[in-house]
């Protein structure tokens, strides 16, 4: 069966949870979701990425997803999951407490972030998706 066109205004976004928040990321960029694995400690490197593993021949950094945007931490689940994604042929992963689904939204319901963020947090988030009352926060890749 052939793949449904994805109109040019549509974004698909896979939606996440990290602590008790929604988070997304644009699904071009996302290789692949495995289950969380230990990963190997990498020395100076800074507090939130968690380690290295290998993945189908790829080193692949995993970044702590809580540690990264300030988040407590959870305790460890059997739903949680690690977000591979490829940028510009890198692979890197992160931390997600449980993996829902993907959506298709229009780019224009996607609000800009709030201007009171810091720098920090505006350089990590890409805006903000509203769907039944809850927000989505949408993570730049």
């Amino acid at each position: 069966m052939p793949e449904k066109a994805i109109p040019s205004e549509a974004l698909q976004l896979l939606i996440f949870r990290i602590g008790n928040e929604l988070y997304a990321i644009n699904l071009e960029f996302v290789s692949e979701i495995i289950r969380h694995r230990s990963a190997a400690n990498i020395p100076n490197t800074p507090h939130y990425v968690h380690g290295l593993i290998t993945l189908r021949g790829h080193m692949v950094p995993i970044i702590n997803s809580h540690l990264r945007l300030n988040i407590p931490l959870s305790e460890p689940s059997p739903k949680n999951r690690i977000v591979i994604v490829e940028i510009d042929n890198q692979y890197m992963g992160f931390s997600v407490d449980e993996a829902y689904n993907v959506i298709m939204v229009n780019k224009n319901q996607i609000k800009p972030p709030p201007p009171t963020l810091t720098e920090i947090e505006m350089e990590l988030i890409a805006g903000v998706y509203e769907i039944s009352k809850k927000l989505i926060i949408l993570l730049n890749t």
